[in-house]
């Protein structure tokens, strides 16, 4: 999928020569998209249906909107589900609602479509935004990249430090305080609502540079998937697909620059920008 992703890019990019393309809009959102519809058995309609609606989800937007956002997907996935239960395919939609009508799984169809919901949205916003922080992050520092290009460095430890520097998601969702409880000098009452800064965690207060993007760093530790058993379930398809899009986009384009600066998302949730405009090397 990323190389023939990759392959219209250069094939454009060589018919408007100067012209920049949006990395983000061509290469890193449709590839963690077409991954995770073709494991839930999403046709291409469908996504397309969905992909505003998820954005003003995600987007700092009115509760009327939000609602109104999520009605829209909450449609799209129960035709889906009706769908899938007259048309089995081998995807895991279809083995859900199978499970859901053997009275194995779900208690209804409502939760299992905020099951798919909440699949389908994580399995691509964030990987999205994996891949352009990492690429832009690489692209701010040619040094590291030559690092990664000549072997000295491992895409496995670009998508790592990526996720640690900038972590996909920017807060976890929000919580109430069960007791009364001091965190780092803080107090906290009972009942006191607590959201979790997962994008400080990589930033350790006394630790010189926690803010630079560094492949030689030793400590790449975070906890951008979380923790224990809220620890993200397809962590390693993430750092798979991001180790594949990094690793075929820069060996195909090695010498693209960034045509210019982009802007942060307008996201509470996510951590991420909204567009990486490039310069390609244009040899297809």
């Amino acid at each position: 999928m990323a190389d023939g992703l990759l392959e219209r890019l250069a094939i454009a990019s060589a018919q408007s020569p100067g012209v920049p393309v949006d990395l983000r809009e061509s290469f890193a959102y449709p590839l963690p998209v077409r991954v995770i519809c073709d494991y839930m058995g999403v046709d291409d309609r469908s996504s397309t249906l969905m992909r505003g609606p998820f954005e003003a989800l995600l987007s700092v937007r009115t509760q009327g909107e939000a609602a109104s956002a999520m009605a829209s997907i909450r449609q799209v996935l129960g035709d889906l589900v009706a769908q899938r239960r007259r048309e089995p395919g081998n995807d895991l939609t279809s083995r859900l609602v199978r499970a859901r009508d053997d009275g194995d799984g779900f208690r209804s169809d409502e939760e299992l479509i905020d099951n798919l919901l909440l699949l389908i949205s994580a399995g691509h916003e964030t990987t999205v935004n994996l891949i352009c922080n990492a690429a832009y992050a690489l692209l701010q520092r040619p040094d590291m990249l030559a690092l990664v290009l000549d072997g000295t460095h491992t895409w496995a430890r670009v998508v790592e430090e990526s996720l640690r520097h900038t972590s996909p998601v920017r807060y976890a969702l929000m919580r109430y305080a069960t007791e009364d409880l001091v965190i780092a000098d803080a107090h906290v009452r009972r009942g006191d609502a607590v959201i979790v800064g997962i994008a400080a965690a990589g930033y350790t207060p006394d630790e010189e540079g926690a803010d630079t993007f560094d492949l030689s760093r030793a400590d790449r530790s975070h906890v951008a998937f979380g923790s224990g058993i809220h620890r993200c379930l397809g962590a390693e398809l993430a750092r798979a697909e991001a180790e594949i899009a990094l690793r075929r986009l820069f060996t195909r384009f090695p010498t693209m620059r960034l045509a210019k600066t982009p802007k942060a998302l307008n996201s509470i949730a996510l951590q991420g920008i909204d567009n990486l405009s490039v310069h390609l090397d244009t040899t297809v």
